[in-house]
């Protein structure tokens, strides 16, 4: 499929690598309408926009259309499969439906080579054991993958193995500095052992390497100076997020990490709604990201999970 592969993952972190890549494949339709695999690639390049870079309800809708055109013209293509049950977690919040497209050990596979977090979302119902095996066997056929080793860190992260969470990105960012997920990650798990300047350095690393910076990982700056008490400085990248708001698409979830960080929990919900409204794909992980544990006992946090989830329970 269209995005696999160290290679893959650094063209994709580049939006307008997956702009062009639409447009070709855009192309390609157009020349031969039966072609079920350029409709399902371009399924994927949408759900990378619109988990990423851009507006989700700009994004998810085209990557469905595409991934049933897909199936359409091929039913039997796993990819075109991961992508529908990404989309029906990451979108809809929909687990049950995402866990049953996903059952297949082939579709999962590719759902993963699409989106590493696929293994740490499914487990919210405790299954973290599945999630491991399921990295470990695909690791037995690239066992060099950085993308695979940084995702055993996500499994230790969200069940709070945090020394085998940090070894594992360690080990994933020696093969792939360059990644946004696993200098993320590694930032998040020295965060929660208390270590934030290390944090820090290691977020701050990803813009001296790549001379960019994702607002996931901006975000999480902000979340890991708050919680250290450095205030002015979470303010100041606050404020940053929002002048970058002005010209690039912010998901409003990571101006709410910002806010939790700061234990600000009137403006955590503003923005908790607003990425609630915008079908944020970051919001799913709420009910396993660590960070959150605090506000599971609220009244508005199980409120919100609720309005979530209320399409599964009908």
């Amino acid at each position: 499929s269209f995005l696999r592969g160290e290679a893959a993952a650094r063209l994709r972190d580049d939006p307008g690598n997956l702009r062009e890549a639409v447009h070709n494949f855009e192309e390609a339709v157009r020349l031969d309408p039966s072609f079920a695999f350029a409709y399902s690639s371009m399924a994927e390049v949408h759900l990378e926009l619109g988990v990423y870079y851009e507006a989700p309800r700009d994004h998810m809708p085209l990557a469905r259309q595409y991934a049933e055109r897909a199936l359409a013209l091929d039913p039997s293509m796993h990819q075109a499969h991961g992508t529908l049950g990404l989309i029906d977690l990451l979108y809809d919040w929909n687990l049950p439906l995402a866990q049953s497209e996903l059952e297949e050990a082939d579709t999962r596979d590719n759902a993963i080579w699409q989106l590493g977090c696929t293994t740490h979302l499914l487990s919210i119902n405790g299954r973290s054991r599945h999630a491991e095996e399921d990295l470990e066997n695909m690791l037995e056929f690239d066992p060099h993958s950085g993308m695979l080793i940084a995702e055993l860190g996500c499994v230790k992260y969200y069940s709070g193995h945090y020394d085998d969470s940090i070894r594992y990105y360690r080990q994933a960012l020696t093969i792939d500095p360059h990644s946004v997920l696993g200098n993320w990650g590694m930032g998040r798990s020295l965060a929660r052992e208390g270590r934030y300047k290390d944090a820090l350095e290691d977020l701050r690393r990803f813009k001296k390497l790549n001379g960019f910076q994702p607002t996931i990982i901006t975000a999480e700056i902000g979340f890991t100076e708050a919680i250290s008490g450095d205030r002015h400085d979470a303010m100041e990248t606050l404020k940053q997020l929002q002048d970058e708001s002005k010209r690039v698409y912010v998901d409003p979830y990571l101006m709410a990490v910002v806010f939790l960080g700061l234990k600000d929990r009137k403006d955590t919900y503003v923005w908790l709604d607003r990425a609630y409204q915008a079908h944020s794909p970051f919001l799913i992980s709420i009910a396993t990201d660590p960070k959150w544990s605090a506000l599971r006992s609220d009244a508005r946090f199980e409120a919100l999970w609720n309005r979530m989830t209320a399409v599964a329970r009908n």
